[in-house]
């Protein structure tokens, strides 16, 4: 379900100093706006194949094909199949044992729906708030200069799954992507003649990014909490 929410106020007019300067009230402006925007957005549906709790094991005696064959584990060093199709408890590596249980458990066997094309399906919405400033100040110098500058702030944060740069978009890992780019321009127009007009413009834009993760989803997946002691270059 998408859903949209803008909120937005502007703020505009002279500057002037009552009786002292800019009494006309025609030398000095300003203008102030900001929008407030705030957006759910729905994802596709995630379907994929999870290890089931008996292959979390090291049970494949009910793991097959798309075609319902057994898909047969074979011991590497004997090269014939496990007994019972069934990884024996000694021969079973904890760290990765351990990997296995930070993935999502299958959630959908329907096989009938499914025809063994995955076991597990997730959709989720990312929040995605955003807000926009705008600021402006025009001033006249002269019944032929005028100048202003203005300068704009843009915001929004991504927060999901598979917001970018993110883990994928089944669950693996959330977190927040932030995007801000900030620009400002400085002009000048005078005009010598009819036929004649001089504009300077100049301007500077600058993007910023970040991603964040919240404490307790980093700990679910960093490897020493998780006890997945693998080695890594």
């Amino acid at each position: 379900l998408y859903r949209f929410a803008t909120m937005g106020y502007n703020l505009g007019g002279p500057v002037y100093i009552p009786g002292k300067w800019n009494r006309d009230r025609n030398k000095l402006f300003f203008f102030f706006n900001q929008e407030i925007l705030r957006e759910t957005r729905p994802q596709p549906i995630q379907q994929v194949t999870m290890p089931t709790e008996a292959e979390r094991r090291g049970d494949f005696s009910n793991s097959r094909d798309l075609n319902g064959a057994l898909i047969a584990v074979r011991d590497p060093l004997s090269g014939q199949s496990f007994p019972g199709n069934v990884v024996p408890a000694s021969r079973i590596n904890t760290a990765g044992q351990n990997y296995l249980k930070l993935l999502p458990v299958p959630n959908f066997e329907v096989i009938a729906i499914t025809a063994r094309r995955y076991n597990y399906q997730v959709q989720q919405s990312w929040d995605v708030p955003k807000h926009n400033e705008v600021a402006r100040v025009d001033f006249v110098l002269g019944a032929r200069t005028t100048a202003y500058g203005r300068f704009n702030n843009w915001w929004d944060r991504r927060t999901g799954w598979n917001a970018a740069a993110c883990a994928p978009a089944w669950g693996w890992f959330p977190c927040s992507y932030d995007n801000w780019p900030r620009s400002g321009v400085l002009s000048a127009t005078h005009i010598f003649s009819p036929s004649l007009v001089l504009e300077l413009s100049t301007g500077v834009m600058r993007q910023y990014e970040s991603h964040a993760a919240n404490q307790e989803d980093t700990d679910r997946v960093t490897r020493s909490r998780a006890n997945v002691n693998i080695p890594q270059f």
